[in-house]
């Protein structure tokens, strides 16, 4: 690559951002042109910095050439470290030069033009992008990928112990998100790495990043970084327990390692007095307990479900966590006043939703277990506390208590359903927009759906549900509420052209299909059988395709199996599922003629 030296300032900056798109080129091509392309890098810099008009703008394109190259090289870092071969499905053809070349780049951008590693380190975070080092995260749910044990190369670090404090550092500054992403993948390429003992910051030349963590993390609570400012300490310091919380969600045996770590995270910045004066920084540890309760992958593009492992279910359900969360939902027995905090009310409601669905994922955990009738006496009185006269008041109630229902035993739902303050707010329609009403019968329909078929049900399944009974006795209550029967609720939103109420409506209608004595009583209402035949009914896709869903639910139900649909109902839902959601009859066309 040849680079002009006599050249004006425009033509300058045009030329400077082709060498760079050259010198990247050759990083992405090739693991063998590390010299050549540092080669490049000196002429590059070196050039520019002697055809800049002064010394500032030398200073300002030499800035400017590392941004780009620094963003380029720690997009490759990123990729080398998350990606098994070049031949990798997530990197195309892209060949992936090895971890210790890219920082041999990355140094010598250091040491030859007067960079400093934390300057440097500062453009590479905030240049790189966030969204693709998730892209390239491997997926947690491939424990394939972790490396084996007969691996020649696994016991060796994936990164020299001085880069690895560089991005435990770099937590503190601008571009934390990219050095906790690499963190991550550092992590998942190398798991003996992270699970090193906590007594020991390194251990036969390996470096434990968690002790790092954790290190770095005490400095800042305790003030001893330098820097005076609460405000700073607090988010510096739930930034590191963002990058905790990560890394224990990756399997099993990383959750029971790091407990000791997030007991001692959340006694300063949740559970203790001090915490108590910082509000918002509460708020940010429960929004961050809310993602270590959720199953939900968002670094892959692929949207995997990640394994819920059992320590963390028992750690989110020990009882001082679910105790702290009904404190401050006005749950707690032993305050003075039964209010819910004003700040943390809110936040602590929803995840004590998140958690009631890690009840449902987990078929050995019972929130009864874990908290006894302490526990669903306390979620009582939160509910009954709560205020639902605003929209995302109510909304954030209509969560928590379809949650609680949905995951719990016949007897801990009449706690719920019995009360008329509490089932008034969750099911009664009454004057509410549109979509509100939705979310109303989404939330039914949500509990149905996640109660086990007949089928399915058995002695070795012992994840508590709601049983079938119980769904009767919902369904009952969600008309006696709003006045009127379930079939007549649901035939009048169906036939009405508000699409949200509309499609709603149909998915109630669905899911209520797994109960034989409901999809009974919906078939048997005046009506019904007519409207559901009836194609002319919904002229659009998303309605027709609701309407089909309920058709297919009917024909593969119980019901319809044992031959309880009449004959003449039967043949035509039978041609509807055969014939699909938008079919339309042929017509005959006559030419006309005089």
């Amino acid at each position: 690559m040849q680079v002009d030296e006599n050249i004006n300032s425009h033509s300058n900056n045009v030329q400077l951002w082709q060498s760079l798109m050259k010198i990247n080129e050759e990083l992405t091509k090739s693991k063998n042109n590390i010299e050549q392309a540092i080669t490049h890098m000196r002429t590059l810099l070196n050039t520019h910095h002697a055809t800049s008009s002064s010394t500032s703008s030398a200073e300002k394109q030499r800035h400017v050439i590392i941004k780009c190259l620094t963003s380029q090289l720690f997009y490759t870092v990123a990729v080398a470290v998350a990606s098994d071969s070049a031949e990798n499905e997530d990197t195309g053809n892209m060949s992936i030069m090895s971890v210790m070349d890219v920082y041999k780049m990355l140094e010598f951008l250091c040491t030859q033009f007067g960079v400093t590693q934390p300057t440097l380190n500062s453009y590479v975070m905030k240049y790189a992008s966030a969204d693709e080092l998730e892209y390239q995260t491997c997926p947690i749910t491939n424990e394939n990928y972790l490396g084996s044990d007969d691996d020649d190369n696994n016991n060796r670090p994936i990164v020299r112990p001085d880069t690895l404090k560089l991005l435990v550092e770099q937590v503190k500054l601008d571009g934390s998100d990219s050095a906790s992403a690499v963190i991550c993948a550092l992590a998942l390429r190398k798991p003996q790495q992270l699970l090193l003992p906590l007594q020991s910051a390194e251990v036969a030349g390996r470096l434990s990043i968690v002790s790092l963590i954790m290190t770095a993390w005490r400095d800042v609570t305790s003030g001893n970084n330098g820097n005076s400012s609460s405000a700073y300490n607090s988010t510096v310091s739930i930034r590191y327990c963002a990058l905790v919380i990560n890394l224990a969600m990756q399997s099993e045996e990383a959750m029971q390692y790091m407990i000791p770590c997030l007991d001692e995270m959340m006694d300063a910045i949740l559970w203790s007095d001090a915490a108590s004066m910082d509000p918002l920084m509460q708020m940010s540890a429960l929004d961050m307990l809310e993602k270590l309760a959720s199953t939900a992958n968002t670094t892959t593009i692929k949207q995997q479900r990640m394994p819920m492992h059992p320590s963390r279910t028992k750690w989110l359900l020990s009882k001082r966590m679910l105790m702290f969360l009904l404190h401050l939902s006005g749950g707690g027995s032993d305050r003075d006043d039964d209010l819910p905090d004003p700040i943390l009310g809110a936040p602590a409601l929803r995840l004590l939703s998140s958690l009631c669905r890690v009840v449902q994922a987990d078929s050995s955990a019972s929130l009864a277990d874990f908290g006894g009738d302490e526990l669903l006496e306390g979620f009582r009185n939160a509910l009954l506390v709560t205020e639902t006269s605003g929209e995302l008041e109510r909304l954030a109630f209509i969560d928590a208590v379809s949650s609680f229902v949905g995951c719990s035993s016949d007897e801990a739902s009449m706690l719920i359903l019995g009360n008329r303050q509490i089932s008034e707010g969750w099911l009664f329609l009454g004057s509410a927009q549109p979509k509100m009403k939705a979310v109303i019968m989404n939330s039914i329909a949500q509990i149905i759906d996640s109660s086990p078929s007949p089928q399915d049900r058995s002695d070795d399944n012992n994840a508590v549900s709601i049983s079938n009974q119980m769904i009767v006795v919902l369904l009952t209550k969600f008309g006696d509420e709003n006045g009127c029967s379930l079939p007549e609720i649901l035939l009048s939103f169906a036939r009405k052209p508000v699409m949200e109420t509309k499609l709603a409506a149909y998915n109630l209608m669905r899911s209520s299909c797994k109960v034989g004595t409901v999809l009974l009583s919906i078939l048997a209402h005046a009506g019904f059988q007519e409207f559901l035949v009836n194609r002319e009914t919904d002229a659009t896709k998303e309605g027709k395709e609701a309407k089909f869903d309920v058709i297919e639910a009917i024909v593969k139900s119980d019901v319809y199996a044992r031959g309880l649909v009449k004959d003449d109902l039967a043949r035509k839902l039978d041609a509807i599922v055969k014939q699909g959601p938008h079919y339309v009859k042929a017509m005959s066309w006559q030419m006309m003629t005089e």
